[in-house]
């Protein structure tokens, strides 16, 4: 069980390592694209000047979470603290998992910090949240995800030309 509590504790912490990215990239584009209103120094109000800063905000995470996975297996939270995506079978995950899971981030942060996926998380064995449950996929240690299986070993060269000559 302590390895699992490990595994929750680091989930935690690469979840609040990629939320401080993604606040940092808010403010970004909310610098980039949004405009003051009101108040002056500390009491300066920001604000998108339309609804298309949010749309850009929510693409750029969306973004983030899932062509960092697909690339990486990871999250950059993850990575640095030594988890990696997976399916279920401890195989990589395919593309689709990976669009799946990331689509649902939007259920699983419902109503307020991930507090859906947490909930769901703890009250199951593998600790997926809903988009795991739904994507077959699940966070794991680095250290003990599984190598890819090893591509089939066809005939030789030599075989194949046995077969095709009849020999």
């Amino acid at each position: 069980m302590p390895a699992k509590q490990d595994a929750i504790g680091r989930r935690i912490g690469a979840a609040a390592i990629d939320i401080a990215l993604v606040w940092i990239a808010f403010i970004v584009v909310l610098f980039i694209f949004g405009e003051k209103r009101g108040g002056s120094g500390a009491h300066t109000v920001w604000r998108f000047k339309d609804n298309s800063g949010y749309v850009l905000f929510g693409l750029l995470v969306f973004a983030y979470y899932w062509r960092t996975e697909l690339a990486w297996g990871a999250t950059l939270g993850k990575r640095w603290l030594g988890l990696h995506v997976v399916s279920e079978d401890g195989t990589p995950p395919t593309p689709r998992a990976i669009l799946m899971r990331n689509l649902l981030r939007i259920v699983d942060g419902l109503p307020a910090f991930y507090l859906l996926g947490f909930v769901v998380a703890m009250s199951n064995e593998r600790r997926q949240r809903v988009g795991d449950l739904v994507a077959h996929t699940t966070v794991v240690p680095k250290s003990t995800a599984p190598p890819p299986p090893e591509p089939e070993q066809g005939p030789s060269d030599e075989e194949v030309l046995a077969q095709v000559l009849g020999r």
